[in-house]
């Protein structure tokens, strides 16, 4: 991996279920995945763009070990939709999860009061944690 590593990554909720775990997707996977791992060492830096569709509240959560087969997670930023439409978000400020054994990482998980489609696009830049 480089000096810095940009990846954006782009899912959306179900549209029957009112809460759930988004499945994430980029040109760079091969299928859709529920959670990042962070590389041992890595930092990654998780800017929201955009979220978009009906009313919707996103939550991006961290845990010291994604892979667990229940990992414990810790909500770190919500955002939310109030009502039908498209939110920009200002990228100034990243959410900023560091991995030291490489079991690390984050989900986005959803919640609505009705169920139908929202979308989120967030871009990850992984950097090494010196």
């Amino acid at each position: 991996m480089s000096e810095s590593e940009l990846i954006t990554l782009f899912g959306q909720t179900n549209g029957t279920n009112t809460t759930g775990t988004v499945s994430l997707n980029s040109d760079i996977l091969y299928q859709s995945v529920n959670a990042i791992v962070i590389p041992q060492g890595m930092k990654a830096k998780i800017y929201v763009t955009e979220i978009s569709g009906a009313a919707v509240s996103f939550t991006v959560n961290y845990s010291t070990n994604i892979l667990a087969t229940s990992p414990t997670l810790v909500s770190v930023a919500s955002y939310n939709l109030a009502s039908a439409g498209q939110l920009m978000l200002d990228i100034r400020r990243p959410i900023i999860l560091r991995s030291r054994t490489g079991q690390e990482g984050f989900n986005i998980t959803w919640s609505q009061s009705t169920a139908a489609v929202s979308n989120i696009t967030i871009v990850v830049e992984f950097t090494p944690d010196y």
